[in-house]
């Protein structure tokens, strides 16, 4: 009788088959390995369900990949009170906090969004910088700029400005890039700006920031944001902003 308690034990925790009297159950997470990024933890209702580590999401009893990974914006201090909903990023700025999200990204790419609701006051600018340059493409409610800005030599910046006709609360800005030549554009209102040059660099940081023309608060939405880059497409407002000073 106790060879065969022992086995009927030795049984039960190889296959997780645990026996109380004459009832029977399973143990729903006997198995289960959330693919390796995560731990299985069962429900009140006895069911299995994933707790994935950082960076995956749980699909039925696997956890994968959430795709953030290639998109990590980094939002800055003034960049707290950025609310994302309704797959939209919502702004506020004053004449003294310009929040800015960025990230940094290699090779090929094309970033696009539309901004939405712009206060009279509001200036949404759209950067690529690599190494000493910059293109650049911004907008407010009466003028769409394009434009390539040296830093080490303003004087020789260029710029393509287009007047909005005083109507443009919401427009695209647009950074694509292929080998080291950089196109930007702003369309707002009935203002379309494009401009073209040619950048020698590998890493190009991209951000994209608020800001006010004068003291009061302005405010922007930006949506339908979408990152080529490779094999690559994300929608950034998907994923956690990582809020850093």
């Amino acid at each position: 009788m106790r060879m065969t308690f022992y086995w009927m034990a030795v049984i039960a925790a190889t296959t997780g088959i645990l026996a109380c009297g004459d009832e029977i159950t399973e143990d729903a997470c006997h198995g289960v390995t959330c693919s390796g990024h995560g731990r299985c933890q069962v429900q009140e209702n006895g069911e299995a369900e994933c707790a994935c580590d950082d960076g995956y999401l749980a699909e039925d009893l696997t956890c994968v990949d959430d795709g953030c990974g290639a998109v990590p914006w980094v939002a800055n201090e003034d960049a707290t009170d950025a609310l994302v909903s309704d797959g939209a990023l919502h702004l506020n700025a004053t004449g003294t906090e310009e929040p800015t999200i960025s990230y940094s990204i290699t090779g090929a790419f094309d970033v696009h969004f539309l901004v939405l609701d712009l206060s009279p006051n509001a200036r949404v600018t759209f950067t690529a910088r690599g190494g000493d340059s910059s293109v650049v493409a911004s907008m407010s409610p009466d003028l769409a700029i394009a434009g390539w800005i040296n830093e080490t030599s303003p004087e020789e910046s260029l710029s393509d400005f287009r007047n909005a006709g005083g109507s443009g609360n919401s427009g695209e800005l647009r950074i694509q890039r292929e080998g080291n030549t950089f196109t930007s554009s702003a369309t707002v209102g009935e203002g379309t700006a494009s401009h073209t040059y040619n950048i020698q660099t590998t890493t190009v940081a991209i951000s994209l920031s608020l800001s006010s023309t004068d003291s009061n608060s302005a405010s922007a939405s930006v949506d339908e944001f979408v990152v080529t880059s490779g094999n690559i497409q994300a929608d950034p407002f998907s994923c956690p902003l990582d809020q850093r000073d």
